[in-house]
């Protein structure tokens, strides 16, 4: 169907496993626009109004947990759905989703890489972001050696190596400013070597990396120091021009792996939430139970949104789970 269209639409989730997935078939078709999809973890009906700016003849939704059937209802072309989330049971939808295969979450970025059978490095960047190891990871070390070393564990990757810097410099560059961003997906669609973005440090997507960093760490320094004897490590913080919610949870969980962590961001009278813990999923299914909220994701990693006044009871019933 990529070959076919002329014209593709990407909507891709806006972190690094959406952007990689992106990327990977965007270098290989050579065609299409790519959108990241910055609002909550739902893609729903309101996005309808802004795709009538775009003309094109295949939809391609990349890396999102959830999307309404009303959205996909209003869409007049056909639709591809790559995913790893949680099933969906839709309808109107070319769609696949490595669960399908039993015990199996793979990221998307590997589906994408599967079809494309080039750019491994791209690959392992939105494939290690997601804490997956590379099936081809022997082949990086050959190729990467200063980057990537073997491992058994993606988190060593992804907080001690180089190649997980990219991840994180993947990820920072989706906050935030859209013009800088598109300037910077426009040299990563046209990069050759991960050297590229590494070696140069005063290339638009180091300066936004720098930037963006800067205030990641403050947030995670802030937030290392709200953690006590409790079990949930909760870290708030109110919406600004950057959102670092999953990065946050991320690195909270790998250096506190025994505890649950909860980062919400306050928006629009909401608690936009990244959740990592073991059994995250499910007990994030149940902490939901009478509230005014939704979420979804993986079972030790995922997200989901809650009104502001239910938060300390939704933060209440969590506890209670664990």
């Amino acid at each position: 169907m990529l070959e076919r269209a002329e014209n593709p639409l990407y909507l891709y989730d806006d972190d690094a496993d959406g952007l990689c997935s992106y990327l990977l078939l965007k270098r290989k078709f050579k065609k299409g626009t790519g959108i990241p999809v910055k609002r909550a973890p739902k893609i729903d009906v309101d996005f309808v109004k802004i795709l009538n700016h775009y003309t094109y003849d295949l939809l391609v939704i990349l890396d999102k947990p959830l999307t309404d059937q009303e959205f996909i209802d209003k869409i007049k072309t056909p639709i591809v759905y790559l995913d790893h989330h949680q099933i969906q049971e839709l309808k109107g939808v070319y769609y696949y989703n490595s669960r399908f295969n039993k015990n199996d979450d793979s990221p998307t970025t590997k589906i994408c890489h599967d079809i494309v059978k080039q750019d491994d490095w791209i690959a392992a960047v939105g494939i290690v972001a997601d804490w997956h190891l590379p099936s081809f990871l022997k082949k990086l070390t050959k190729a990467y050696p200063d980057l990537i070393k073997n491992t058994k564990k993606p988190e060593k990757i992804l907080f001690e190596m180089e190649m997980g810097k990219l991840a994180k410099i993947f990820s920072f560059i989706l906050k935030g400013d859209n013009k800088v961003l598109k300037e910077c997906v426009s040299v990563l669609e046209k990069a050759t070597s991960p050297y590229e973005i590494l070696e140069n440090k005063n290339s638009i997507i180091m300066q936004r990396f720098e930037e963006v960093n800067k205030i990641y760490e403050e947030l995670l320094n802030s937030a290392i120091k709200e953690r006590s004897r409790d079990k949930l490590l909760v870290f708030t913080y109110l919406s600004g021009k950057v959102s670092s919610t999953g990065e946050l949870a991320n690195e909270l969980f790998y250096k506190f792996p025994k505890k649950m962590v909860v980062i919400a961001r306050e928006k629009d009278n909401e608690m936009r939430m990244s959740i990592r813990g073991k059994n995250a999923l499910k007990h994030l299914a149940k902490a939901l139970v009478g509230i005014n909220g939704y979420g979804g994701g993986h079972e030790n990693a995922c997200g989901g949104s809650v009104a502001k006044e239910d938060f300390i009871k939704f933060l209440n019933n969590l506890r209670a789970l664990i």
